[in-house]
């Protein structure tokens, strides 16, 4: 079994020209308000300690992915998620709200030195998070840094395109609620300073926290049958996932390439 797993901050995860995809074929966001409401308090731990002039780590756990190139695009790498899609995606939804919250500030700096600042951290969330270019066969084009299961894809991109989309199903009313709960948690962290140049340092030391202090192990495979024997043998022993959802994963994993089949079996 070739794998590959690199202990890293998450700030070095989402490096550049790197895009994170989930199987269209597997589960939609389920994080519940327990859950997202764990991450920000991890979060805010660390934030505090940086407050206090300490620095405290945060291992968020592992990612299991399915490494391939990028056609036509030099050195770009292309990580298909098979296990660890809700803490990708809370990491994500994170990185946006803090850059939407960041934008938002910049409407009110009359400084401009600070607005600059602001907009720097604007500009590099957006391309770690969200979206960033790439230069395919010598065109110009746009990549989503997480694209998400044919369920979750569609309602995923209006929320980050900050729009207000309808939900249709829980896994859109749960990226909602996670949404919310990190806007609210950030603006919090803004709440309890008394000026704009205050504001600013809260948010950067908050975007520090998430980019520097967190990491994780990125379980990296060559190939699919590899990733899916270890994803079967990590969650064999684990609770998140019944046997129900093991066989569904497998199913469609063999199914792979017979795309009518393949949809069908879904």
């Amino acid at each position: 079994m070739n794998i590959k797993p690199v202990h890293a901050a998450v700030g070095d995860v989402f490096g550049d020209k790197t895009v994170f995809s989930v199987p269209k074929y597997q589960r939609g966001y389920a994080w519940d308000s327990d859950s997202v409401q764990d991450f920000i308090s991890d979060v805010d731990v660390c934030y505090r300690s940086r407050v206090g002039g300490a620095h405290r780590e945060h291992f968020l756990g592992g990612i299991l992915s399915i490494k391939s190139d990028i056609e036509g695009v030099a050195n770009a790498v292309h990580y298909q998620l098979v296990d660890g899609q809700q803490r990708i995606t809370t990491i994500v939804l994170f990185g946006y709200a803090l850059m939407d919250v960041f934008s938002e500030l910049a409407g009110f700096l009359d400084d401009l030195e600070l607005r600059k600042r602001v907009e720097h951290y604007i500009k590099n969330l957006k391309i770690s998070f969200v979206t960033h270019e790439q230069v395919v066969n010598r065109v110009v084009t746009s990549a989503n840094v997480l694209t998400l299961s044919k369920k979750d894809e569609g309602y995923f991109r209006g929320l980050l395109a900050g729009n207000e989309p309808d939900c249709e199903i829980d896994s859109h009313e749960k990226l909602l609620s996670a949404m919310g709960k990190v806007v609210a948690y950030l603006k919090e962290v803004q709440n309890q300073c008394d000026d704009f140049a205050a504001k600013v340092d809260a948010l950067e030391q908050v975007h520090d926290v998430l980019l520097s202090d967190f990491s994780m192990l990125h379980m990296v495979a060559e190939n699919k049958p590899d990733a899916y024997r270890l994803f079967q043998v990590i969650n064999d022993r684990g609770v998140s996932l019944t046997d129900g959802d093991l066989l569904r994963v497998k199913t469609l994993e063999l199914l792979e390439g017979y795309g009518d089949e393949q949809l069908a079996a879904e």
